[in-house]
C-alpha cells in the first residue's frame, strides 16, 4: 500500500479559504520537491497576499495515490479552476456544492390518480402540486400546459456541464422525454398514463450556461390507445433549435368506466 507523502489530513467540516499561514503549512506539510513545486507554482498564480482565490485545502490532494480520499486521479494533484469573479484572474478551488429539495412522488400520484392529465399538468404548472424530484434536480419548469402541448423552461446551471463546458446531452433527453410524455399525458383521462418506449433525439446546436433560458416544447403528433407519437424541440434563449426529439408512448391504466 502506498505511504501517503504528507500528514495533512482531510478535514471533516467546511474549511474556509486558504490564507498565506494555510500555504505555508502545506509547504511545511509536502515531503517531495515536486509536491512543494506544485504549492509554489500555486501560489505565484492565485495565492498571493490580499487575493480572494478560494482553495482549499480538501483540493490539495498530495498522496501517492489519492483514490483512497474518493478522488477519481490517482497521482498528487490540485483541483483547480479559472473563476471569472477572481479580482486577479486566479486559479482557485473547483469544488462546487448545489442543495436539492423534492417532496416524496407518492402523495402526488395519490392525488392525480382523481385528476384527468390535463387538470394534473396544470396543477403542476400552478404549483397546487409539486414538480417531480427529476425537475427539482434539473431544475426545470413547466410553463405551458395545453391540450396535446407541454412547454418547460431551465435556467442552465453549471451542474449540468460536462468536461468540455456545455451542457450535457442528457439534460436535453431529461427536457424532451418529460415534456413530451407530459404532452401526452394532457390527452388522458383520470386513470390513464403512459410510459417511454423509445426516444430519438437530433442534436443540432451545443448547449451551455450562456444559452439564456432553454426552452423545450413537446408536442402530440398521434394519439392512440396502445400506442401514441409525441415530437419535442429544444431552443435556446435567442430561440434557434438545438435539439430535435421525436418519441413512441406506451398507454398504461385504463379510465374509469361510465354507469
Amino acid at each position: 500500500m502506498a505511504r501517503p507523502r504528507h500528514r495533512l489530513s482531510e478535514p471533516e467540516i467546511r474549511v474556509d479559504r486558504a490564507c498565506d499561514d494555510e500555504v505555508f503549512a502545506l509547504l511545511g506539510a509536502c515531503r517531495s520537491a515536486r509536491d512543494r513545486f506544485i504549492v509554489i507554482t500555486m501560489s505565484r498564480a492565485g495565492l498571493r497576499r490580499g487575493e480572494v482565490c478560494g482553495l482549499r485545502r480538501s483540493d490539495v490532494h498530495l498522496l501517492v495515490d489519492s483514490r483512497r480520499l474518493g478522488c477519481d486521479v490517482a497521482r498528487a494533484h490540485l483541483h483547480v479552476v479559472r473563476r471569472e469573479d477572481n479580482p486577479n484572474q486566479a486559479w482557485a478551488k473547483s469544488r462546487r456544492e448545489r442543495v436539492v429539495d423534492w417532496q416524496a412522488p407518492g402523495p402526488v400520484a395519490k392525488a392525480a390518480a382523481r385528476m384527468s392529465g390535463l387538470e394534473f399538468m396544470r396543477a403542476m404548472r400552478d404549483a397546487i402540486l409539486p414538480e417531480p424530484p427529476m425537475a427539482r434536480l434539473i431544475d426545470f419548469r413547466m410553463r405551458v400546459a395545453e391540450p396535446g402541448r407541454i412547454l418547460m423552461e431551465l435556467e442552465p446551471h453549471e451542474s449540468l456541464e460536462n468536461t468540455i463546458g456545455l451542457l450535457h446531452g442528457a439534460t436535453a433527453a431529461a427536457l424532451l422525454d418529460t415534456a413530451m410524455g407530459c404532452a401526452v399525458t394532457t390527452m388522458l383521462p383520470a386513470g390513464q398514463g403512459s410510459v417511454t418506449l423509445d426516444l430519438k433525439l437530433t442534436y443540432l446546436r451545443p448547449l451551455s450556461v450562456k444559452s439564456g433560458t432553454i426552452a423545450a416544447e413537446g408536442k402530440v403528433i398521434k394519439l392512440g390507445r396502445q400506442t401514441s407519437y409525441a415530437e419535442g424541440f429544444v431552443r435556446d434563449g435567442a430561440g434557434n433549435l438545438a435539439v430535435h426529439a421525436t418519441a413512441t408512448f406506451s398507454m398504461i391504466g385504463e379510465a374509469p368506466r361510465t354507469k
